[in-house]
């Protein structure tokens, strides 16, 4: 992934370790991946891009894709890839996504199998837990949002908040 990308695209992109890596005020193609496989492709400034260096201590809350990249973090071998593409304008990073769709991928919010699989491990086909936690993950929004709001509401029991708060290593309270 990183060598189909760095030939076309060069001095353009940036491997990112931590998001004081990611450029300030500018339009980018943000792409965190896997086993050099994309699970999330996406393009805009830092605020949305900064989802790439999210950790088991930092969600970036209110995006769709930060739900893959957490379950991916929890759940997947690595190596994990964090890249950027800097971009001229937006005109430039939609364009610039579409074209990296198109090469590796990364087009579908979709968990790797092998994450998935982790992810559901012990988790009762049909349960209240396994219902609340595929709902989430097929949020238009964002899942770990969705998941939080839904405890403020009290739409959660405990026995499901306690086994997705475990899944997902998040806090309820």
């Amino acid at each position: 992934m990183i060598d189909i990308l760095s030939n076309l695209y060069g001095e353009r992109i940036i491997e990112i370790q931590t998001h004081l890596q990611i450029p300030g005020d500018e339009y980018m193609v943000y792409i965190f991946g896997m086993n050099d496989s994309p699970v999330v492709v996406g393009h805009g400034k830092k605020i949305r891009s900064k989802l790439i260096c999210d950790d088991l201590t930092q969600i970036t809350k209110g995006h769709i894709k930060a739900f893959f990249v957490r379950c991916c973090l929890l759940y997947g071998e690595g190596p994990f890839d964090r890249l950027v593409i800097r971009c001229q304008n937006k005109q430039e990073a939609l364009q610039t996504e579409s074209v990296v769709h198109g090469l590796i991928g990364g087009n579908v919010l979709q968990l790797p199998p092998e994450v998935e699989d982790q992810l559901f491990q012990d988790i009762e086909p049909g349960s209240k837990s396994d219902m609340v936690l595929r709902m989430a993950m097929a949020s238009s929004f964002s899942a770990i949002a969705d998941l939080l709001k839904w405890d403020r509401l009290g739409l959660l029991s405990q026995d499901v908040k306690d086994v997705i708060g475990q899944k997902l290593a998040i806090n309820f309270e």
